[in-house]
């Protein structure tokens, strides 16, 4: 897959129907682990294919993000590692418009996403150990 962008016509072939489908059975992979982890090679071959192909890869951004949170929290270190490397690759899917203006933006939100859930968590966790201010 690394050579596929140096050959025009194996590359416009990976970019019209081979990485949708590779894409496709990645999140299918997530999504049918019941509790097993996915295997190494699916994270680095989902991870090639969103820093190669990013414009056939943006339709399955949502997917993607819904497949690949719910292992933020595993117990393996080093899968975790490799989705924390995926995520930020997601922002830069798809069309960037003109001068990548819908990636800043797309990367802005995930930030401002993660940046809510960093709260909300940290709100739960010591909500009750804070002191409140009155107001008068």
């Amino acid at each position: 897959m690394p050579k596929c962008k140096e050959l025009p016509d194996v590359n416009q072939v990976m970019t019209t129907s081979v990485v949708g489908k590779i894409v496709t059975r990645c999140v299918e992979e997530f999504q049918d682990m019941d509790g097993r982890q996915p295997g190494h090679e699916v994270v680095n071959l989902l991870k090639m294919c969103l820093e190669r192909y990013r414009g056939p890869c943006g339709s399955f951004r949502d997917k993607l993000e819904k497949a690949l949170i719910p292992y933020m929290d595993h117990e393996n270190g080093d899968l975790v590692r490799l989705i924390c490397d995926i995520l930020p690759l997601l922002s830069s899917t798809g069309g960037g418009g003109s001068q990548g203006d819908k990636h800043s933006k797309d990367w802005s939100t995930m930030v401002m996403r993660l940046m809510k859930s960093a709260y909300d968590c940290l709100y739960q966790l010591y909500a009750d150990s804070c002191p409140t201010l009155e107001v008068r």
